[in-house]
């Protein structure tokens, strides 16, 4: 397109170029464009998009369950953001490996992204697979594990998921070094008053 543009530089056929170019971007270029962001990525789709996604998923935007303080059915409708992590979390049975350090990889990449953690760990009895959240689960993601088979998990293993959103006592990450030993536990190793 260069070449042609130069070859014919200040004539009506520059002219005739650059409308073509203008044409096809407008045309062809911005709706190949919010087609894939709006409807095919997963990431960034809305609306409708999330909507097909969840209909090639197999999943409903409405959650429905039994109410435990009523024992009336209740449902939820999903907004775009709980729906795209609740589709988010089916589409990691398609390529995980179906092993504990397969399936936590798989939650590291997910996860990192919202700025939370989850892991799994193994009980050596081929029961289940126990999912720990380090944040608290809203209420429509705690329905949707109890109600569908979300999570990744090996054939004929169940699943189990706990939340750990507490603060755990250590220093790791808290930059204490320097105030270590100044601290209630340096002077009871010492000796010193409490």
């Amino acid at each position: 397109m260069n070449k042609i543009q130069d070859q014919y530089k200040n004539t009506n056929i520059e002219i005739l170029i650059n409308a073509l170019t203008e044409l096809y971007d407008k045309l062809i270029t911005q709706p190949l464009k919010e087609f894939y962001d709006n409807i095919y990525n997963l990431d960034t789709a809305k609306n409708i998009g999330l909507d097909l996604w969840g209909e090639r998923l197999n999943f409903p935007r409405t959650i429905k369950y039994i109410d435990e303080t009523t024992d009336k059915e209740s449902a939820v409708i999903l907004q775009d953001e709980e729906y795209r992590l609740i589709l988010q979390i089916i589409t990691l049975k398609f390529y995980t490996r179906m092993s504990v350090p397969g399936i936590n990889k798989t939650l590291k990449e997910l996860f990192s992204y919202y700025n939370t953690e989850a892991y799994t760990i193994d009980n050596q009895d081929m029961t289940f697979v126990n999912y720990i959240f380090v944040w608290e689960i809203p209420e429509y993601l705690k329905q949707a594990f109890d109600n569908y088979d979300l999570l990744p998990h090996p054939l004929a293993v169940g699943t189990k998921y706990r939340e750990a959103y507490y603060q755990i006592l250590g220093f790791k990450g808290q930059k204490l070094s320097d105030n270590l030993y100044r601290t209630i536990f340096q002077k009871r190793i010492d000796g010193g008053n409490k």
